[in-house]
């Protein structure tokens, strides 16, 4: 399960608006806002001066109880439920973003497109995210190069079975379409 992590985005002199979103959404949040959208810590997120007057609240009835901090309420936020984990589904995930930040305002392609490429691309950034690193999916002169792999379940057995031999990877004589699938994930995908 991924964390999310929280931005500030600048739309005007004074207002600095926080999201809480997945950190492969920060690239499109910068393509749209460019220096305006930034990525804060929860300390940093504590810190922020929003709410002009706090005043505590009576509760109806007593407790003794207190409420969760403003930090263990930031920690919560960033908690993703793991019943509709987006790493699950990137195709699904890849929807939800195209049709979140829309269109691209000088190409005609969504936001996620343009800085992603295709759904592939996409696939792999996600998955360096998982595994808790930051992809290098954008270098000076645009998207990363287009990804030549195919999901597994869309491969043919020869090509499951030449993708295991160019890495060196034995799969016995007769090997079943699930031992294949599973050696590739295992071996070569990962």
């Amino acid at each position: 399960m991924i964390n999310r992590i929280f931005m500030t985005i600048q739309r005007g002199l004074t207002d600095k608006t926080p999201v809480c979103v997945y950190p492969w959404e920060k690239p499109i949040l910068e393509e749209i806002h460019g220096g305006n959208a930034v990525e804060v810590s929860i300390e940093e997120m504590c810190d922020l001066k929003g709410a002009t007057k706090i005043k505590k609240l009576k509760l109806l009835h007593k407790t003794s109880e207190e409420g969760p901090t403003m930090r263990e309420q930031y920690e919560a936020m960033t908690k993703a439920d793991p019943e509709s984990d987006p790493l699950a589904d990137p195709e699904a995930e890849y929807g939800r973003l195209a049709e979140r930040y829309g269109m691209h305002t000088k190409v005609a392609l969504p936001n996620v497109e343009k800085v992603y490429g295709s759904i592939g691309n996409f696939r792999r950034a996600m998955r360096d995210y998982a595994r808790g690193k930051t992809p290098d999916f954008l270098d000076t002169s645009g998207p990363i190069k287009e990804d030549e792999q195919k999901p597994v379940s869309e491969m043919s057995d020869g090509e499951l079975k030449a993708a295991l031999t160019k890495s060196s990877i034995d799969f016995g004589k007769k090997p079943t379409r699930e031992h294949l699938e599973n050696l590739y994930t295992d071996q070569v995908a990962a």
